[in-house]
């Protein structure tokens, strides 16, 4: 098995040897602040109980997509433990480019595949629709 490369620049506080990252001898962790040249990125935790609306995506932020559905027993958790921990909160703009019955609690991937899609459409309008399952749209659109 080996290592991704993939993202290693978010990779704060190491340092790794000239021939490769592969060889776990070569990692270091680096715990002097001033080395970290390169900013860390702002936090924003996607909830739907937020009651900040994201217009675009901010590439200086890291969004973070909550593995817990929250919508019944759990309902505002996440959002709680995001301000807990000083974390900002936002939503998607879901009411104000989809009609849709029911909650607007999506799952991991739909959010996934929203910021996916917006990343290269740059239309929330267009990505919402391509990935909301009809059945949730289909009684309010007809």
């Amino acid at each position: 098995s080996q290592l991704s490369k993939s993202n290693y620049q978010n990779w704060f506080g190491m340092i790794f040897s000239p021939d490769d990252y592969m060889s776990l001898s070569n990692f270091r962790i680096n715990n002097n602040v001033e080395i970290d040249l390169q900013p860390r990125k702002k936090l924003v935790y996607l909830t739907s109980d937020s009651e900040n609306t994201i217009s675009t995506l901010d590439p200086t932020c890291a969004y973070i997509i909550g593995g817990i559905v929250d919508r019944n027993k759990l309902k505002g958790i996440t959002y709680k433990k995001a301000k807990e921990q000083g974390i900002e909160t936002a939503k998607l703009p879901i009411r104000e480019n989809c009609e849709m019955m029911g909650t607007h609690v999506l799952t991991v991937n739909h959010v996934f595949e929203i910021l996916l899609n917006y990343s290269k459409t740059n239309s929330w309008k267009e990505s919402i629709e391509m990935v909301i399952p009809q059945r949730k749209t289909n009684a309010v659109n007809t």
